[in-house]
């Protein structure tokens, strides 16, 4: 009998076909998907990969080594070469492009910087207790000599330093008269305008009062501001700072830098900074409260030749030949610290023999001493080193010299009329504009 085979023959040829076709495509997948990969690999470095991403991957081809360190909230756009190193610093927030084969990473994300900071803590400092000023200043300036003249009309302040002629300070009153156009330190402030900032001048020409200044920087003080600016209306082109005072007559003040080189600018800024508002004495010359001394006594020296008036209810007290003080009659004043030690709100004592005032004058350093106007002479006053003392040495006949003190601190421990500080230096100060000396020096 024939065996019927046919079926089973049909069969295996479909299996066959269907084995070979899958073959095919297999072989065909395969070649499509190394075409496409090789092209991607031979083509990386014309990619720009930009990972974003919350976690950290690294990819390694060949022999060389691709690290990119992606952290939170980094997008980094990258065109490296595949021999580049990148690393980010951990929880940077900023978004970077890697164009270089070695980066700096820190740089490049603004990374720190050596600040030049510079320590001012060991510092002089000049203090102006007459104009309420002060500022800090390296020691190798040396010290600031200072004067404050009259005018015919107005005040005119000077500073400068003993060691160094690279810095100078100075300012005006509104009112002073100069006999040609004023100069940088012969401002009295500075104003804010539209356009910027204006220095303030006392010239008589009204249209000249005000100049415009280029700004540098505005400068934060201790307890003030003031403007860093240049100025090219002095004939030269000049860099300086400008401060307002709270001065009833200085209202402004200046510091010139005047050499570029040797004071460099930050070191400059840093001597402004310093600058502090302190509460200004009174003027030298100003009662606090007009007084009435027409009826007051009058004491009279006829050794050193000269006359003072002092209040009625006033005392005087002459200790030999060498000082007499007033007081008023109610009381005995001392010292805080003492009860012992009797002193007077008022002291004149008399200078040995021969010691003139302008011998005194040279004996310090100059500008130390401040002009004072007395009745027919001028006397000069410190105020440097106290703060409820003020000592005025004045002129007398004989190439001789008296010392006129007023003492504000004094108390007493006797009942009867007390006197505060003001009191005793509107006294001081009504008293000196009547001392007159009685034969020409």
């Amino acid at each position: 009998m024939e065996k019927e085979m046919k079926p089973v023959r049909e069969v295996g040829k479909k299996k066959g076909l269907i084995i070979l076709s899958a073959a095919g495509f297999i072989i065909l997948a395969g070649f499509l998907w190394y075409s496409i990969s090789s092209d991607k690999i031979s083509n990386m470095n014309s990619f720009n990969v930009v990972f974003k991403a919350n976690t950290n991957s690294s990819n390694t081809a060949g022999n060389s080594t691709n690290t990119v360190i992606v952290n939170e909230n980094i997008n980094v756009d990258s065109s490296a070469n595949e021999n580049a190193n990148v690393n980010l610093p951990t929880n940077s927030n900023t978004n970077v492009p890697v164009n270089e084969s070695t980066v700096n990473m820190n740089t490049a994300i603004g990374g720190s910087s050596d600040v030049s900071v510079i320590d001012t803590s060991n510092w002089e400092t000049y203090e102006n207790k007459q104009l309420g000023f002060s500022f800090k200043y390296p020691s190798s300036f040396g010290y600031v000599s200072s004067t404050l003249e009259v005018g015919d009309t107005g005040r005119i302040f000077r500073g400068t330093f003993s060691n160094t002629a690279n810095i100078v300070i100075g300012g005006a009153s509104s009112d002073y008269t100069f006999p040609s156009e004023a100069g940088f330190t012969h401002t009295y402030g500075y104003k804010s305008v539209v356009d910027g900032y204006s220095m303030l001048l006392p010239v008589t020409d009204p249209s000249l009062r005000e100049k415009s200044v280029n700004l540098i920087k505005k400068i934060t003080a201790v307890n003030t501001n003031g403007i860093l600016v240049k100025t090219d209306f002095f004939e030269v082109e000049q860099t300086g700072a400008i401060f307002n005072l709270n001065h009833d007559t200085i209202t402004g003040m200046a510091l010139l830098k005047k050499d570029t080189e040797t004071l460099p600018l930050d070191q400059f800024e840093a001597i402004l900074k310093t600058f502090t508002l302190l509460t200004p004495k009174e003027n030298t010359t100003a009662v606090i409260n007009e007084i009435d001394t027409s009826d007051w006594n009058v004491y009279e020296n006829s050794l050193r030749k000269f006359t003072i008036k002092y209040p009625n209810n006033w005392v005087i007290d002459e200790y030999q030949e060498e000082s007499v003080g007033f007081r008023p009659k109610c009381c005995t004043y001392h010292e805080p610290s003492t009860i012992d030690y009797e002193v007077f709100p008022v002291h004149i004592m008399y200078a040995s023999y021969f010691e003139s005032l302008q011998n005194i004058l040279k004996s310090v350093r100059p500008g130390l001493y401040t002009p004072y106007e007395l009745g027919n002479v001028t006397g000069y006053g410190n105020y440097e080193d106290y703060d409820d003392i003020e000592q005025i040495y004045a002129p007398v006949p004989g190439n001789r010299t008296v010392y006129i003190q007023g003492m504000y601190y004094v108390v007493t421990e006797d009942a009867g009329l007390e006197f505060t500080k003001n009191d005793f230096r509107n006294i001081y100060l009504a008293m000196l504009k009547t001392f007159e000396i009685t034969e020409e020096l």
